[in-house]
């Protein structure tokens, strides 16, 4: 065969305008839904035995120094998933908040998924804690896919 299969894969232009927009408001956004959930309506999770692979405990906060280390590193998270998301703009389907939902779920079964897995199999934490974890990922990835569709738009 002489024939040769070539993938192209045109350089493309990002905005990067939206880009960081998008990466602040999902760090912001996940920072809420995380202090609101780990840190109030389910702080219950962090109680179950094994207790002491914590860093806090149910009833200790983590310093301002966390915090900002926290932050930051989630706004560079942020802005990888946002950069993945338009790289592969094109290849999902739908338009705004659905193409992102779809990102975000398909970012969900390549990472939280496998991720929880490994947890549950090759870390001694409750049970409880892996189940939890991989829904409030699904949320919310779904949650962060939503608002990088409806901010990311080509």
């Amino acid at each position: 065969m002489n024939e040769e299969t070539i993938i192209e894969t045109p350089v493309k232009k990002i905005n990067v305008g939206k880009l960081v927009t998008a990466a602040i408001v999902i760090t912001i956004v996940g920072m809420v839904i995380g202090f609101l959930a780990c840190g109030w309506l389910f702080n219950w999770i962090y109680g179950i035995e094994p207790t002491n692979v914590w860093k806090y405990g149910p009833n200790q906060a983590p310093s301002g120094k966390d915090i900002t280390i926290s932050f930051i590193g989630e706004l560079i998270l942020s802005l990888i998933l946002v950069f993945v998301y338009a790289v592969l703009y094109k290849g999902i389907s739908y338009e705004g908040w659905k193409k992102g939902v779809k990102f975000g779920f398909l970012v969900w079964l390549v990472s939280i998924l496998p991720g929880m897995f490994a947890t549950y199999m090759w870390m001694n934490v409750a049970m409880a804690y892996v189940v939890y974890m991989t829904i409030m990922g699904l949320i919310v990835l779904l949650v962060k896919g939503a608002i990088i569709g409806a901010i990311y738009k080509e």
